[in-house]
């Protein structure tokens, strides 16, 4: 696992931690994780919000990051009902309508790849990804 990966989950779990002290209360019953990678959110998730965490929906595109999440999870106890998706499209059409509502979409990870010759590329594809992932959740499309 490369530094800027492992630095990536720590920032997040951070941020989850932090918004857990932020906002009172606040315990998320369905998260889309969006850019999932290894589903290192997911730790973070269940180390925050055990008891709460119903369903949790994850879009990477990467069949080999989804596999590397998956052995990462096995053999867990307790978990929510986790589905996979190669992208917002998969999503879309898989769930209903009433279904697409989320407490909490992460959304992180899309903005580490990448090199600083690229940053305006990728900086360009992450806008338009999600353009179109709100696209597709906010206006139920």
């Amino acid at each position: 696992m490369s530094h800027t990966t492992i630095k990536s989950e720590q920032n997040l779990k951070s941020s989850i931690r932090k918004m857990n002290i932020r906002i009172p209360g606040f315990s998320p019953s369905k998260v889309l994780d969006f850019g999932a990678g290894t589903s290192s959110s997911f730790s973070a998730l269940q180390e925050v919000w055990p008891k709460s965490l119903e369903k949790v929906n994850l879009i990477e595109p990467s069949q080999s990051m989804q596999r590397a999440g998956r052995s990462l999870i096995q053999g867990l106890k307790n978990l929510p009902l986790i589905h996979s998706y190669d992208n917002i499209q998969s999503l879309s059409k898989s769930i209903s309508k009433s279904e697409r509502e989320h407490d909490l979409v992460i959304a992180v990870s899309l903005f580490f790849q990448g090199s600083n010759q690229n940053f305006t590329f990728v900086y360009d594809s992450c806008i338009q990804i999600l353009a179109n992932f709100f696209f597709h959740t906010i206006f139920n499309l």
